[in-house]
């Protein structure tokens, strides 16, 4: 029993991890009091179901010939030859089948079951065509938790690499948590923790800004300009601050300077390949010309013998490893360039930002054309502090899309900034 247990245990948690960024969990249902989530298969490991078969076999093969042998079967390979099956299978086929079975056919489930105040952990088996079948199940009593958390969580993509995922979790006490769903993109996953707070009547916790913002599940969507819960006095600006704000009470208007350039390094990667380019370019030498065929009647003497083919091979090589060396880094010098010419086209010379009584309009000055972006006041409902290369920004987040403003700025700045267009915004 306590074998099952620990074996139980052990592909409870391997199924846990098996779940790659590709397999987020998608809606599997939403009706009356229950709604949950479910990981769809990778597409890439379709394919290795049949590498999966193959590991389950070799790990069952030896077992399996051990038991027809003791029962007396004849078709079964000899004493021997049943060993060494079995002292292979056993270690290898079950390294191979505990890395792919979780990883193909290992799924999740969370299921979120409001008439029976209980939230539901599934983890088991699935094949592409056959509806989840269900191994091991963990259930939680509905008043457990008291907060819906969505942060950012690395997950292993293998061989030492992770990604950022963002996370939705129930959580007890800020200790014992409960993972409800994954998402690659912030929009999809603050959508999918909004549905999930309200569903469950509990406060959402956002933590992947530097500041943590806590939501109670009837303020989800309240509009920024609906929220009141700004301080009538502004602070004070900052010392030695570019930014400069005027407000007449009804508009409020802000002119940002440019952000520094911080592409640099494109720049000096593209002079690096170029000067490796005129470099094989002059130590190119010529082509190689075709050696002469020998054409004798009789050797000059015994010791004569034709002329080697090795030193024009040898010529032969050496050319063309300085052409191929030209062909990439001159290929590398002008996608190095053309990079760099994309950034210096896109970097912003300054940003004006305008909050009236329609919402938020953000005006990015390019080197060559500026770009414009507007948030109505129905659809602005948080302006967050975010940072990036040691400089901040501003981030203006509504259900549809995330609108960056003012890049290169200080936290003082920055601070200062977001705290003025809160204001504005509130006011009415």
């Amino acid at each position: 029993m306590a074998l099952i247990k620990k074996l139980g245990s052990g592909f409870w948690e391997a199924c846990g991890a098996a779940s790659l960024p590709g397999m987020d969990r998608r809606l599997l249902f939403l009706w009356g009091d229950r709604i949950g989530y479910r990981t769809t298969l990778f597409p890439l490991l379709v394919p290795f179901i049949a590498h999966t078969a193959f590991a389950l076999g070799i790990l069952f093969a030896g077992p399996i010939c051990l038991v027809r042998l003791c029962l007396g079967f004849k078709d079964v390979p000899p004493l021997a030859e049943t060993l060494v099956i079995a002292a292979f299978g056993i270690p290898f086929g079950g390294l191979f089948a505990s890395f792919l079975v979780p990883l193909t056919l290992g799924r999740q489930a969370t299921v979120l079951d409001r008439g029976r105040r209980r939230v539901r952990e599934v983890r088991g088996l699935a094949l592409p065509l056959v509806p989840m079948l269900p191994v091991w199940s963990h259930y939680h009593k509905w008043d457990k938790f008291d907060t819906v958390v969505l942060r950012l969580a690395s997950k292993e993509m293998g061989k030492g690499s992770t990604t950022e995922v963002y996370s939705i979790r129930l959580v007890h006490g800020g200790q014992g948590d409960v993972k409800v769903v994954d998402a690659l993109r912030y929009l999809t996953a603050r959508a999918h923790a909004e549905a999930i707070a309200e569903f469950m009547d509990l406060p959402l916790r956002d933590t992947t800004g530097l500041r943590p913002v806590v939501r109670t599940a009837d303020r989800l969507d309240l509009p920024l300009a609906d929220q009141n819960n700004f301080e009538h006095k502004l602070p004070p600006v900052p010392d030695a601050s570019r930014v400069e704000v005027t407000d007449d009470g009804r508009e409020l208007n802000v002119l940002l300077p440019p952000a520094r350039f911080t592409h640099w390094k494109v720049f000096w990667l593209g002079i690096l390949f170029a000067f490796l380019t005129a470099s094989a370019h002059v130590a190119l030498p010529a082509f190689p010309s075709p050696q002469k065929p020998v054409g004798i009647a009789e050797k000059p003497s015994e010791d004569w013998s034709p002329p080697s083919p090795w030193p024009r091979r040898g010529q032969l090589v050496l050319w063309y490893l300085l052409a191929g060396a030209r062909l990439l880094c001159g290929a590398s010098a002008a996608i190095s360039m053309l990079i760099l010419f994309y950034h210096l086209a896109r970097w912003p010379r300054g940003y004006e930002i305008r909050m009236d009584g329609t919402g938020l309009h953000s005006k990015r000055l390019g080197p060559v054309m500026s770009w414009r972006f507007r948030l109505p006041h129905k659809e602005l409902e948080e302006i967050r502090l975010a940072s990036c290369s040691n400089t901040y920004h501003l981030v203006a987040i509504s259900d549809r899309r995330c609108l960056e403003l003012a890049h290169g700025l200080t936290s003082g700045e920055a601070e200062y900034l977001r705290q003025v267009l809160i204001h504005a915004a509130q006011r009415g």
